[in-house]
């Protein structure tokens, strides 16, 4: 609730844009939205903390609730997810990163519905990280996805 209460100091809420004080993994918040098509669900900084599992559960109910929905995410390689072991920013925080995908393909097994849009890189020269922790997140990718 707290994170919630932050950002409604900077975004205001509207019918078309809710924030929800829910986990992730928590499908309650699926019932809060009305809508059926055209959902844009944004994964930012999430999909490396779950599990394959709890990935394709996640999506599954994604899928079952919606008619048409956009995921935007962020993801690691898997090359990153055993860097980070290394070090990481979020080790301090006794995260643990355990998802990441080397193309798209990775992430399409997991839900049959899903449709590649569109790939980005984070280039090198949009951050100022160093050593390790700079690999790691420059092998990051962005990608964009449709049910």
């Amino acid at each position: 609730d707290n994170v919630i209460n932050l950002r409604k100091e900077y975004y205001e809420e509207s019918s078309k844009y809710t924030m929800l004080g829910y986990s992730i993994t928590d499908y309650k918040w699926l019932d809060k939205i009305d809508y059926k098509d055209n959902i844009l669900v944004v994964m930012e900084g999430l999909t490396m903390y779950l599990s394959k599992d709890e990935i394709q559960e996640l999506l599954s109910n994604i899928n079952n609730k919606f008619n048409r929905v956009y995921l935007i995410f962020d993801a690691y390689t898997k090359k990153g997810v055993k860097l980070s072991k290394i070090k990481n920013p979020v080790n301090k925080m006794n995260a643990k990163i355990k998802y990441g995908i080397d193309n798209y393909d990775d992430f399409l097994l997991l839900n049959s519905n899903l449709k590649h849009i569109n790939t980005h890189l984070i280039k090198k020269d949009n951050n100022n990280l160093k050593g390790i922790t700079k690999f790691i997140f420059n092998n990051l990718v962005l990608i964009y996805y449709v049910e």
